[in-house]
């Protein structure tokens, strides 16, 4: 089924770390504008603004992390779609030890609406990363300009394709829609992916 303007897409990007651990983010993006572009072209396009976001901190990403493909939904229409490789990238760039898989930089962005909100756990980020307070200033630099690239809205190069971050919201019928994001935080403290509050458990 072909994708439309105003539809919600599903997108899942997989990387491994050490070549076993799965490492996922899921995006919600709407289709602010098809531009005339066919299937594959809008789902090329979504890939592509989704390496906008992981160019900017891929720097401060382990080596040990590979960038394997995105998966897709169309929330709207309640249809699978066929998987994209990355663009271009293929491996994280940073070559010291890395950080232990659980732990990772955290982007919390909202919406303006209760309850409503995005949460994205990076991708593992090397030992290099870290002072005695937390991520060096850098890296929450890279991490506030991922945040930032999600929240900009983009326009393709190649065919013009609009597209924009949303939070979907699962309305029953296997039907999504999407709330537009408004701001992020960057976190200068690593997070744990179990959610245990610092100083709290192992």
């Amino acid at each position: 089924m072909a994708i439309s303007t105003s539809d919600i897409l599903l997108a899942t990007a997989r990387m491994t770390f050490r070549g076993a651990a799965s490492v996922q983010n899921r995006f919600g993006i709407k289709v602010v504008d098809t531009a005339g572009a066919n299937d594959t072209g809008i789902l090329t396009a979504a890939v592509r603004f989704l390496e906008t976001m992981y160019t900017q901190i891929n720097a401060k990403v382990s080596t040990f992390v590979s960038y394997n493909d995105v998966t897709f939904w169309n929330g709207t229409t309640a249809t699978p779609l066929p998987s994209q490789p990355w663009a271009t990238l293929t491996a994280g760039s940073a070559g010291s030890d890395p950080l232990p898989s659980g732990v990772s930089g955290l982007v919390i962005f909202r919406t303006g609406v209760s309850k409503r909100f995005a949460r994205k756990f990076l991708p593992p980020f090397a030992e290099s990363t870290q002072v005695s307070t937390g991520f060096d200033a850098g890296t929450i630099s890279d991490m506030a300009d991922f945040a930032a690239a999600m929240l900009s809205a983009y326009t393709d190069g190649t065919n013009s394709v609009q597209l924009q971050a949303v939070v979907p919201s699962y309305l029953g019928a296997g039907i999504y829609i999407g709330t537009q994001l408004l701001s992020a935080v960057a976190y200068g403290e690593p997070a744990y992916q179990r959610r245990r509050r610092v100083g709290r458990g192992i």
